[in-house]
């Protein structure tokens, strides 16, 4: 197999990793609603911070970075307008990333000053709002990769 093929494999790989780890997150910030336990609550977020810092972040900047890579080996994608926009997307999932990270660490450090609950919901209402976002980027992305419409 060509070193194409493998960058190939390694960014599709990196971008499906990413997307999962937010997929995750996503998951453990909703199943919250029905946990009655602070202490497990806490620990879920901080679950969902690791998962967001170590994870989802750093496989969407690899898929980035590999996505780069490829289209400087394969030079005529650039005058492609699907390869922008979908550059675009990446940049502004791994922001949405970033600030997820940024709500989670808010949530940590309003429940460590016992600030008021409604700082920790509007926090987690982000979070939700900032998972349906990276879905919907998430589709766009896939639209685009797979038929390069303009």
């Amino acid at each position: 197999m060509p070193i194409f093929d493998w960058l190939k494999v390694l960014h599709i790989s990196a971008f499906v990793l990413g997307l999962g780890a937010a997929a995750t997150k996503f998951i453990i910030i909703s199943s919250q609603r029905r946990i009655e336990d602070a202490k497990r609550v806490q620990v879920s977020e901080e679950l969902a911070l690791l998962i967001t810092q170590k994870l989802e972040s750093r496989f969407l900047e690899i898929a980035w970075v590999l996505g780069l890579i490829l289209t400087l080996i394969k030079g005529e994608y650039w005058s492609q307008g699907w390869l922008h926009a979908k550059m675009t997307i990446t940049i502004l999932m791994i922001g949405l990333s970033r600030m997820s990270a940024a709500s989670l660490r808010k949530i940590g450090r309003f429940r460590a000053e016992s600030a008021a609950v409604e700082k920790i919901e509007a926090a987690k209402s982000r979070l939700h709002i900032f998972g349906i976002v990276m879905g919907v980027l998430a589709l766009a992305s896939f639209y685009l990769v797979v038929l390069q419409p303009f």
